[in-house]
């Protein structure tokens, strides 16, 4: 079967996997045929855009346009994540910097240590991966500051009142937004070959390379991904005292 014709074949059958989504729902009364038909076909089309132009880029051979889609990656990853914000003022740039250092750090030890081969094969998919993980440690440290800063309003207005600078009254809430950040990922690394077999070690395995070597690139990705994690909420901790204090050291509405 044409490469073509086998990409759309098998997308195809997984069509029963939705089906089942589906009946589940409306079985249940969920209300949700409309996200279900949304995720279905946009998961289609946005895979099968990614597809094409992954293969004209690997075709093209050119460092200068890996800067696209990795360019997208970024931008998207810190605009989902920047919502989760509640759209804050300056948030977002704040996002994108620490996605961007993520992503640098990684790619700079894969790399620059000729761990993998520097080619867009490798760097758009790992890419991929370590920016989606950060786009969800991004999310959830603001997730889990916004709720620190509401639950504990009048606290962080004592401390201030008592004569706490805005970054002592900031690093309680902070500390426990990193570390609401970094847990997933860090669970991941207790269970991960035990409870589930990663996709890029199954795929490895499926493509028909030997399992000791698909494991050895997965603990690589698992232990970037933890890196990634930490250099993200590190870096928000940092930056994001602008976005609770003002710079008069009151709490910010």
């Amino acid at each position: 079967m044409p490469e073509w014709k086998e990409a759309f074949a098998v997308p195809a059958f997984g069509l029963g996997f939705m089906l089942l989504v589906g009946a589940i729902a409306y079985g249940l009364r969920l209300d949700l045929t409309r996200e279900i038909a949304v995720g279905t076909i946009r998961t289609f089309l946005q895979l099968m855009a990614a597809g094409a132009v992954l293969s004209w880029l690997f075709r093209a051979r050119s460092p200068a346009w890996l800067l696209l889609p990795l360019g997208a990656m970024l931008g998207v990853a810190a605009w989902t994540a920047w919502k989760k914000a509640g759209r804050r003022p300056g948030a977002f740039f704040r996002i994108a910097l620490a996605l961007t250092l993520a992503e640098a750090v990684a790619m700079g030890l894969f790399f620059g240590l000729r761990i993998v081969p520097a080619r867009p094969e490798t760097i758009v998919p790992m890419s991929g991966m370590i920016v989606g993980n950060a786009m969800i440690v991004a999310g959830l440290f603001y997730d889990r500051l916004l709720a620190g800063r509401r639950e504990r309003e009048e606290v962080l207005i004592l401390w201030l009142s008592l004569g706490a600078d805005r970054r002592q009254a900031y690093r309680e809430i902070a500390q426990e937004a990193v570390r609401a950040a970094m847990l997933p990922s860090l669970d991941t690394l207790k269970t991960v070959g035990i409870v589930q077999l990663p996709g890029m070690m199954t795929g490895m395995i499926v493509a028909g390379a030997s399992p000791l070597l698909a494991v050895g690139y997965q603990i690589l990705i698992m232990y970037a991904i933890a890196g990634g994690a930490a250099v993200t909420a590190s870096t928000l901790y940092v930056l994001s005292v602008p976005l609770v204090f003002t710079s008069a050291h009151q709490l910010r509405r």
